[in-house]
């Protein structure tokens, strides 16, 4: 029988039983890739072949970066194929530490149930043709059993992920929800005191018996985009502050109110000579509509939903800060090395439950940012204070973060441009 046929075979066992576990697959997978050749040392040709499988957000994908970069250094003959989201691949196409990348539209964080049919077909019309030797998976925490399946459907012989006990070392009492990490060869269990993401990323190739050299986070925009950038700041005047605003989110709790921003924005114009610009996607592109309405003509330039990511990369290199959201932005504008503000939903008074795995404003704050301030609400509201979850704020509301006065993302724009001017 082959791959194909033993796949679907699990997968409709699975459904008929209701119930899916991924033992099954192996016993039958198994013998299949060793007899066509995927347990071997090496391909045909004797050289290693790598998958990293990261199909995560923007933000996320930005911290891994300086893995990609020491990857490629620890084996720089090797093919690297890079899995990405599609509109994260507008990045990752000019990354030069991969070979290849693959744009997937597949929804990672649903569990296998809903995305076995899914994995199956990426692998047959794309990944097995390829005899993968290694298959990386850097997200840390979450729902990763997708991952961990699309890692062994691969054919791979090394599969690498973070272990569940990266997580349950921070844990007193409780368990992790397993994750199927009997697909891995190799789980990678993090130290506590590496908290935030960059550091974890890097750590697999620690535990490999690999040195890292350089932690540093990239982007990767042509000259292209540069042109397209200047032309489309071309009557920005030249003599204002250039304040990148990043309004969306990917979850409501996470958006400071448009109205507090208009606020704190007209703040600044009448202490300052600023201009604005919106960037962000096509989902913003109405906020950044009724900025413009509220403050002067000739102060906010909206491009949101109007270039492409890597455009907007190029426009936030002409800027000066970035004042919004936690979002794949902030990170790119530290990536860049501006100064950034990041309007955060997590309470600074949330009673600290495991910070390391928690707390977003450790696990991803700005990382080299030229100076960062991270902008809290004072206090949590209602349950929120106590809840025992990534974030803090639970509500699906903008709910903690709209406590924030506009007055104090005023103060630390100043803040950031104090550092700026000396």
């Amino acid at each position: 029988m082959d791959k194909w046929s033993c796949a679907r075979r699990w997968l409709t066992r699975c459904k008929l039983k209701g119930d899916m576990r991924p033992e099954p697959l192996m016993d039958a997978m198994e013998p299949v890739f060793c007899a066509e050749g995927y347990r071997a040392d090496g391909d045909i040709a004797g050289q290693e072949r790598i998958l990293l499988v990261e199909l995560s957000p923007m933000g996320d994908n930005i911290l891994h970066t300086p893995f990609y970069r020491e990857l490629r250094r620890t084996y720089p003959q090797a093919f690297i194929a890079l899995l990405s989201k599609p509109y994260v691949a507008q990045m990752t196409e000019l990354c030069p530490y991969v070979n290849r990348v693959i744009p997937v539209d597949i929804d990672m964080a649903a569990p296998p149930e809903e995305n076995a049919a899914q994995l199956i077909r990426l692998s047959s019309d794309t990944l097995w043709d390829m005899h993968f030797t290694m298959a990386i998976c850097l997200q840390w925490s979450g729902k990763k059993r997708s991952n961990h399946l699309l890692a062994y459907l691969c054919g791979a012989q090394q599969r690498i992920a973070i272990s569940d006990a990266s997580i349950q070392n921070y844990l007193t009492e409780g368990v992790v929800e397993e994750q199927w990490e009997c697909l891995l060869t190799h789980p990678v269990v993090t130290p506590k005191a590496l908290t935030h993401e960059v550091e974890r990323s890097l750590y697999p190739l620690v535990d490999l018996g690999f040195d890292v050299r350089d932690d540093r986070i990239e982007l990767w925009y042509d000259r292209h985009d540069a042109f397209v950038a200047r032309r489309l700041l071309h009557d920005v005047p030249q003599d204002a502050v250039g304040i990148a605003l990043g309004v969306g989110a990917r979850k409501p709790n996470r958006k400071y109110p448009i109205e507090k921003y208009i606020a704190a924005l007209q703040q600044l114009l009448q202490q300052g000579n600023y201009v604005f610009v919106v960037l962000g996607g096509a989902d913003e592109r109405a906020n950044g509509e009724r900025i413009a309405q509220q403050l002067p003509a000739g102060t906010v330039w909206n491009f949101a939903g109007e270039t492409t990511l890597r455009v907007s990369f190029a426009i936030l290199a002409q800027l000066d800060a970035y004042l919004g959201n936690d979002t794949g932005l902030a990170h790119a504008a530290a990536a860049l090395g501006l100064s950034v503000a990041v309007v955060s939903h997590e309470a600074a008074d949330r009673t600290p439950f495991l910070p390391g795995v928690c707390s977003e404003t450790i696990r991803f704050a700005p990382w080299q940012a030229k100076k960062a301030v991270i902008v809290q609400p004072e206090h949590a509201l209602d349950g929120c204070r106590d809840a025992l979850a990534y974030g803090g704020c639970q509500k699906p509301y903008a709910h903690c973060i709209k406590e924030i006065p506009p007055e104090v993302l005023v103060r630390a724009v100043h803040c950031l441009l104090e550092a700026t001017d000396g």
